[in-house]
């Protein structure tokens, strides 16, 4: 059979083709599964998962890896394989093969071929490094990925479900960043430690340790790998390569980040006499460069650290609302042309960058680069904002010119990554099957 040679799985309703990188994979799983009856979703829980069988794909032509092979596991290899040349027809087509397979893509024969990596989970010793973002675990003896989540605040705390069934395939299909009530969802929305969000799911309800052993970057202070943090310079180092992040358009974000940390503040606004434009523009004065400031992690916790003055603001406004204190005055502290460049350095060790105005088309591009199940699950918006008000018309003209800066460069990153990969909305709805999202791809000017 040539390289082009494609396999068919005839349906009443349709015609799904599969080329033979499909063919290999699965037949891979079914003769690990014949084999030690093993589940043919192996998981990241903390066990040794023996798996001396592999089959990799080279441009066409196949081998099996150098690792210790069971005699009779190469002769079922063997046998399937002259099995598949004998009795194949001679339009290649075959009724035997599943309609979807985790984290791989069907080929449609009159477009080019869309082939998504293989997980981290699914690879050896030898091809680990394939995947950029995984890494060869020598202690658990397994090839996993390497995450270290860039949140910044207002930038999807949802895509934390993505990293978390690409992290752990075993987990719930449900499993999501937890809102506590806001959807219906008896099963995985409740939170019975009593924090939303990534502090919840990964400490509580799914705890790190036991689920993602070694996978995600945290540190003993600080165990949420969800938690918004600036990135030091010791840790951009050890995780470089392996950061990944959504991004958002800076004035966008500064409204979006008002709503949530100022609601006591905009609730007592028409009994305190507040003046709303005042407040929003000096909010966006103590926000002014926070992702800038973040990505280039040289702010220490207190002082100006970016993320507690934005925590902070509320307070601060209400007690010292001339900005006389020092801690607020550390708060107003503008970055600098350093900050920029270094920001915009450090977004090229980043594995993976997405916007939040384009969240179906990012999550759909973390799987076409990485691999991995693309489950509905990881386009609920999971933490959805209500506003009292629209507060970007109180902005009234603000810029932010260095995270705007910083957002340019991220945007340039994810656009050219969405062509490299051919990622659009036909080729999503392959991706992410029943996923009902949109994928719209319309670049922004």
């Amino acid at each position: 059979m040539d390289v082009s040679c494609v396999y068919t799985s005839k349906r009443v309703d349709s015609e799904v083709t599969y080329d033979r990188e499909f063919v290999l994979r699965f037949l891979w799983w079914k003769i690990r599964s014949w084999e030690f009856g093993a589940d043919v979703h192996p998981t990241l829980a903390p066990t040794k998962t023996p798996v001396w069988l592999r089959l990799q794909s080279l441009y066409g032509s196949y081998r099996i890896a150098d690792e210790p092979t069971m005699v009779t596991e190469a002769a079922h290899v063997a046998f399937v394989f002259l099995w598949l040349q004998v009795y194949a027809s001679p339009d290649c087509s075959w009724s035997g093969l599943p309609d979807k397979g985790a984290g791989l893509v069907q080929r449609d024969i009159r477009r080019q071929q869309i082939i998504a990596p293989l997980a981290c989970e699914q690879l050896s010793l030898q091809n680990c490094n394939e995947n950029s973002i995984c890494g060869w675990n020598k202690e658990l003896e397994r090839c996993q990925p390497y995450i270290a989540w860039f949140h910044v605040m207002k930038c999807g705390s949802t895509f934390g479900a993505t990293l978390a069934h690409f992290a752990n395939s075993s987990l719930p299909k449900l499993a999501h960043m937890p809102s506590c009530g806001s959807l219906v969802d008896e099963a995985e929305d409740p939170c019975p430690g009593g924090s939303q969000g990534p502090y919840e799911f990964f400490v509580t309800k799914y705890p790190k340790d036991v689920w993602f052993r070694d996978v995600f970057w945290s540190n003993s202070n600080d165990p949420d790998p969800g938690n918004h943090r600036a990135i030091p310079d010791a840790a951009y180092e050890i995780w470089k390569g392996h950061f990944v992040g959504l991004f958002r358009q800076p004035e966008v974000r500064v409204a979006s980040a008002f709503n949530h940390f100022c609601e006591p503040l905009i609730a007592s606004a028409e009994h305190e006499r507040i003046n709303m434009t005042h407040a929003v523009h000096q909010f966006g004065q103590f926000a002014q460069g926070t992702v800038t400031k973040m990505l280039g992690g040289d702010y220490g916790f207190f002082g100006n650290d970016p993320v507690r003055c934005e925590f902070r603001f509320a307070d601060y406004y209400k007690t010292d609302r001339e900005c006389h204190s020092a801690a607020c005055r550390n708060c107003m502290q503008s970055a600098t042309e350093k900050d920029v460049e270094k920001a915009i350095q450090r977004l090229q060790g980043f594995a993976f960058v997405g916007l939040t105005d384009h969240f179906d088309l990012s999550v759909c591009l973390f799987h076409a680069m990485f691999g991995g199940e693309c489950l509905p699950v990881e386009f609920v918006n999971m933490r959805k904002s209500i506003y009292s008000k629209d507060f970007t018309k109180y902005l009234n003209g603000y810029e932010d010119p260095f995270d705007a800066r910083v957002f340019q460069e991220a945007s340039n990153i994810f656009w050219s990554n969405v062509q490299r990969y051919n990622v659009n909305a036909e080729t999503c709805q392959r991706i992410c099957l029943n996923s009902n999202a949109t994928f719209q791809r319309a670049q922004p000017n």
